[in-house]
């Protein structure tokens, strides 16, 4: 998880630091005053988003670890297995704005989603990635303004994507030494690779700065539609419990996306 969170840290500082450093450049555009959105406009920037998974997968994986637990050798203390599910992404994003207020964006995105156990920050804690993918994304952005320092952009968007699901990671490593019954064994393949289409949309509030550079802050949602050649055949060794996640699911993320870049004139 430490590496994770670095590596979010690291893209937002580098974002925060562009403005700046853009700012103090000598370049001529930097003198013109900010022109906010309008037709025929280019808007490329680096964007980073940080949220949580929500619907059927989380349930699933939170289904299958319920009333299990730990044994902390250290202590013998034993600890109830709760999970967390973090998603964040980062990427490239480009927009033209074609007429006032509407323009066409794509995006090319790269997601992770990760599970964390919850024991409490006294004890040994493990993450693991539960899904992961490279998407790309196209779709019409509506702009509330035109020519002013300040926008709110609504964005639906569809796409593509490649990834790879690996169910119940953080149950595969740390239950399989913990057998309540010793006629369940933890058994089964948990990692497919997989593609698919994938829709979602991004609201955001952008405020524009002198020679054309940009910030935006705001909400962004995506699911994409996954199919599995059959159902995971995975049990529990301690209560015995089956893995639920259909053959059918949609995998969904909600969180904030922070982007940062610059609009030029066509």
């Amino acid at each position: 998880m430490d590496f994770f969170m670095r590596r979010i840290l690291t893209i937002l500082l580098i974002l925060g630091a562009s403005l700046p450093l853009l700012a103090a450049s000598e370049l001529d555009e930097l003198d013109k005053p900010p022109e906010g959105a309008h037709e025929g406009q280019i808007l490329i920037g680096g964007f980073v988003t940080i949220g949580g998974a929500l619907g059927q997968l989380p349930k699933a994986e939170d289904a299958f670890v319920d009333n299990s637990y730990y044994l902390f050798t250290e202590n013998n203390q034993a600890k109830a297995l709760w999970l967390s599910h973090l998603a964040f992404s980062f990427g490239i994003t480009g927009e033209y704005m074609f007429l006032d207020r509407l323009g066409a964006r794509a995006r090319i995105k790269r997601t992770y989603i990760l599970q964390r156990t919850l024991f409490g920050s006294d004890y040994e804690n493990w993450s693991y990635s539960v899904y992961r993918d490279f998407s790309f994304y196209i779709g019409p952005a509506l702009h509330l303004t035109t020519r002013r320092q300040w926008d709110v952009s609504l964005t639906p968007l569809v796409g593509f994507y490649v990834g790879v699901f690996q169910s119940t990671p953080v149950a595969k490593k740390i239950l399989k030494d913990y057998v309540s019954d010793p006629d369940v064994d933890y058994a089964g393949e948990g990692k497919k690779s997989v593609s698919g289409f994938t829709t979602g949309a991004e609201l955001a509030f952008t405020a524009y700065f002198s020679g054309g550079l940009f910030i935006s802050l705001g909400a962004d949602w995506t699911m994409s539609m996954v199919r599995f050649d059959k159902k995971f055949s995975l049990t529990n060794p301690q209560t015995s419990k089956s893995y639920t996640l259909g053959t059918n699911p949609s995998i969904h993320t909600l969180g904030i996306i922070i982007t940062a870049g610059y609009a030029f004139y066509n």
